[in-house]
């Protein structure tokens, strides 16, 4: 059973990555849904937690990244969600989605759940608009 900052079996303490070209790759069973992109499900990533001058981090990696066009991610598909704080009660939550050369980013308004699965609620941030739902389960 692994043993971390965020109790037992809390998951991985380093993402799973392939860097290739001008992309890095996220692996792993991790899988995640944004209501931004209805019918949509993200895959093969990976989730890490980790504390950082003394803070619980959790983040939530999947798809690939694009190391040189972050306007689009090069059409990339990439899900990624970052918790700070105790995930009965996160003081701060980014999210950020490409799917298609479409993206959408918010902070996190609520957040239920441990750091192998959860659901949230994100508001948009500019230029994104609205709130969007969401889940990840690792």
């Amino acid at each position: 059973m692994a043993v971390g900052p965020f109790g037992p079996a809390a998951g991985k303490t380093r993402p799973c990555m392939r860097a290739r070209g001008d992309a890095t790759s996220y692996c792993g069973p991790a899988t995640a849904r944004l209501s931004a992109f209805p019918g949509v499900l993200f895959r093969n990533g990976s989730c890490t937690q980790r504390r950082t001058g003394g803070v619980a981090l959790l983040q939530v990696r999947l798809g690939t990244k694009s190391l040189v066009s972050s306007q689009t991610n090069a059409g990339l598909t990439l899900f990624t969600l970052q918790l700070t704080g105790p995930l009965t009660h996160p003081t701060s939550g980014v999210v950020l989605v490409y799917f298609k050369s479409s993206y959408w980013q918010g902070r996190s308004a609520s957040y239920r759940g441990n750091a192998r699965a959860g659901t949230f609620q994100a508001k948009g941030v500019f230029p994104s608009k609205g709130r969007a739902n969401g889940s990840f389960r690792c």
